[in-house]
């Protein structure tokens, strides 16, 4: 069979897209759509009925599993071929275990990449046994908590900052929930008096549907929208974890990135949002404390079986004094360093403005790395390792 009679979606960030495009091209693909890793994927995925997807996979790879777990969820007679620059046995079984199909590794050949389409789509011609429509699911956004077990690590800086950043770059739909619904100051840093909180959005939860979600979120001036904390601790006490789950579920049917700020602690309400997320940013500083509390939570999540894809570790006020030292701290967690977030005086000038950092001095040092963050968190490009081996060696 010839290899342009089959329909094929491309599914790669616009940013690196022309790299598969091109080899799409030179292997005679029909190429029918192309789409990046959030609800566009499903959305284009639906339009063009592909049989085939050629889906992009790199670090962080969660959000390209979880692409392909959605593409499949959407459509289970699609064909998922996924293309990476990881070679790595571990990273081709858990592709697998998200739905591919076939896994190639670069750098792949225009006959290499056209063969394995039409073997993969002639096999499954021959083994199709009449699947009917299955009924679609909604797709999902993805949901990103940033978690900590100790208070003023700087979590709830980060969690506006990124969100921010993440609108910034991608110009898709970002929502910021503020989780820590005891002392959660989300709507301080951005200087707004909310008229709704989370609190209203766990009352309506019987028949919350996403227009009305959207009612009580306040519209930030930086494009994300935010659902703040209740105004009164006390308020905060009739909210189940059920709630919240529903809540942020109902939130990832409408905007493509849901950020969740986190109180710190473990308890049932995170514990039911760190399951259902795609991506945890697990953040502490270089103290003693703050490290030792961040030990026993990865030993928590280890038990819990989530995986390093699924979990990153991120430093925040990253230096060399009064702590532990950088190059020590994954020998003391036994866990890999995935980012690390610089010391910098904007960010509590950014504060007493009301603002986040990456609007409001956009040159400075901490609003390069947050973007950076952000860039990697979106599969945008990938980390920039010589410039960070410089500034922050371990």
């Amino acid at each position: 069979m010839a290899s342009d009679n089959i329909r094929v979606l491309l599914v790669e960030e616009p940013e690196k897209r022309s790299e598969l495009r091109k080899l799409a091209g030179q292997a005679q693909l029909n190429v029918v759509g192309e789409a990046g890793f959030g609800t566009e994927a499903i959305t284009i995925a639906t339009q063009v009925q592909p049989e085939v997807a050629i889906v992009s996979i790199e670090e962080p790879v969660a959000r390209p599993f979880k692409a392909i777990e959605g593409l499949l969820l959407s459509d289970p007679r699609l064909l998922v071929i996924g293309i990476s620059s990881m070679s790595g046995r571990d990273h081709m079984r858990k592709a697998m275990q998200a739905g591919a199909r076939d896994y190639l590794v670069k750098p792949v050949r225009p006959r290499e990449l056209q063969q394995a389409v039409i073997t993969l789509y002639e096999n499954s011609q021959r083994q199709k046994a009449g699947l009917g429509d299955a009924e679609r699911p909604l797709q999902q956004g993805d949901v990103i908590p940033i978690f900590g077990v100790k208070g003023g690590i700087g979590k709830s800086s980060l969690s506006v900052n990124l969100a921010t950043a993440i609108a910034n770059l991608t110009q898709h739909r970002v929502a910021l929930v503020d989780l820590d619904m005891q002392l959660g100051d989300v709507a301080v840093m951005l200087n707004f008096v909310p008229e709704h909180t989370i609190a209203d959005a766990a009352e309506a939860v019987d028949r919350l549907e996403p227009e009305l979600l959207q009612s009580f979120m306040w519209r930030d001036p930086s494009g994300i929208h935010v659902l703040p904390a209740p105004l009164h601790p006390e308020e905060a006490e009739d909210i189940t974890p059920e709630q919240v789950s529903r809540i942020v579920d109902v939130m990832a049917q409408t905007y493509d990135y849901v950020v969740v700020d986190t109180p710190p602690l473990i308890s049932s309400t995170v514990g039911a949002i760190l399951d259902r997320s795609t991506l945890v940013l697990l953040m502490t500083t270089q103290e003693l404390l703050s490290l030792r509390r961040t030990k026993v939570a990865l030993q928590m999540m280890r038990a819990w079986s989530y995986s390093e894809d699924k979990v990153k570790l991120v430093i925040n006020y990253a230096y060399n004094v009064n702590g532990v030292m950088s190059s020590d701290i994954e020998s003391t967690l036994e866990y890999p360093i995935f980012w690390k977030v610089p010391n910098d005086p904007v960010v509590s000038a950014s504060a007493r403005k009301g603002r986040p950092f990456v609007e409001a001095y956009p040159k400075s040092s901490v609003t390069r790395n947050v973007t950076d963050l952000a860039r990697i968190v979106c599969g945008l490009n990938k980390r920039r390792q010589g410039l960070l081996s410089k500034l922050w060696p371990r």
